[in-house]
């Protein structure tokens, strides 16, 4: 437990002490990147990679949390899940053929979620 909350420690220092702009150009970069899969399968590896590498950042730099929040990113995310539910819905309405779609689907409404979970962690103006 000592050794994960220094490394957060250690991992702010960087993102937030050493310069500001750090956690923004970062951000930004994978914005660009996840903004450019977000329509993609579920099950592409670099929308993956780029969602999990988001969710690191926003649980470490509260400068990215900042941008992330001047950006509109909450209200895209929001939107996405508004999307992946109407999916879920008519999916659910067609055949039984459709369960691997709907396992996916879920998978990446789990995963904004949980990009969303990390952006509010410690950040009164996300929630």
């Amino acid at each position: 437990m000592y050794i994960r909350s220094r490394k957060k420690i250690c991992g702010k220092i960087f993102f937030d002490q050493s310069s500001d702009k750090n956690g923004i150009k970062i951000f930004d970069q994978l914005l660009i990147l996840y903004e450019n899969r977000l329509n993609t399968e579920s099950n592409d590896t670099l929308k993956l990679t780029v969602s999990n590498m988001i969710k690191s950042l926003l649980n470490i730099s509260v400068t990215a949390k900042q941008e992330a929040i001047e950006k509109g990113f909450v209200e895209s995310q929001i939107d996405h899940l508004k999307r992946i539910q109407t999916k879920l819905t008519l999916f659910s309405l067609q055949s039984d053929k459709c369960v691997s779609k709907d396992e996916t689907l879920i998978d990446e409404c789990v995963q904004v979620l949980s990009i969303l979970n990390n952006l509010a962690y410690d950040c009164s103006s996300a929630k």
